[in-house]
């Protein structure tokens, strides 16, 4: 089967994951209500017009099966500024590793995550020593990767479908992701020796699939159902991205 026949079947299948997402009863009336309860036991919430302030959940998973979540509360603007911040590194010329090292100590300067976790209980980037460090780059171009370390910066508006918190094999089942507006995915695949990058300002569109995640997810569940901002980093055993519109062609 090649590359071409296999992304075609690969985007029918996330096709029907969204589909059966929309339909999941995970997004029924009931489990909307339990998480607001339990979002109302955690935060104090103000409930007005003003949306400013905004509360994240912010859930963390290892590889050992150890998972938490909690919730915290920023503003607009410094998630505005995170975002800019996140996506200036990515562009840098850092290296690989040191870009995930930033951009994970970024998380812990805004009190997002526990100053006793370290990116090496998300990510064991020893276990790539023997991979070449230099990497071919592709930009905006529709993409699969396995056993992938990865960066999702997203904005403008955004659509998670499914349980975060439902996990098999000690990580998470499904992850499907909907990001336009200011919005980067920055994916390291080792197997083949390549780097990509999607990134957006207003267009394009991004579709992503995740499947056995492990690492960090931050997403607002306060003001709206749906998240407007969404940040992840970590560990990626199979994940598809697709890009509206497609670049042309620019591999190096």
């Amino acid at each position: 089967m090649n590359n071409k026949t296999f992304l075609k079947k690969s985007i029918i299948i996330v096709i029907i994951l969204l589909t059966s997402s929309i339909l999941s009863p995970l997004l029924t009336a009931d489990n909307l209500s339990q998480e607001k309860d339990v979002l109302d036991q955690s935060v104090n919430v103000e409930k007005t017009n003003n949306f400013e302030d905004i509360t994240l959940k912010v859930v963390i998973s290892d590889d050992k099966g150890g998972i938490e979540q909690v919730f915290k509360e920023k503003s607009s603007v410094e998630l505005e500024n995170m975002k800019s911040d996140f996506i200036k590194i990515i562009n840098s010329n850092l290296d690989y590793i040191e870009k995930f090292e930033y951009v994970f100590e970024k998380l812990k300067e805004n009190d997002l995550i526990p100053d006793d976790i370290e990116l090496e209980d998300l990510i064991d980037f020893n276990q790539f020593d023997n991979k070449p460090l230099g990497f071919g780059n592709t930009t905006n171009k529709n993409f699969i990767a396995h056993f992938a370390p990865i960066i999702v910066v997203g904005g403008g508006f955004g659509l998670g479908l499914g349980d975060v918190t439902k996990r098999t094999v000690n990580s998470f089942s499904h992850f499907i992701g909907i990001l336009g507006g200011l919005a980067l995915i920055y994916c390291l695949d080792f197997f083949e020796s390549m780097q990509y990058i999607l990134i957006s300002f207003l267009a394009p569109i991004f579709l992503g699939y995740i499947s056995g995640y492990t690492g960090i997810i931050i997403f607002a569940v306060y003001p709206g159902l749906f998240y407007s901002n969404l940040f992840m980093i970590g560990f990626a055993p199979y994940t598809l991205w697709l890009c509206f519109p497609e670049a042309e062609d620019n591999e190096e």
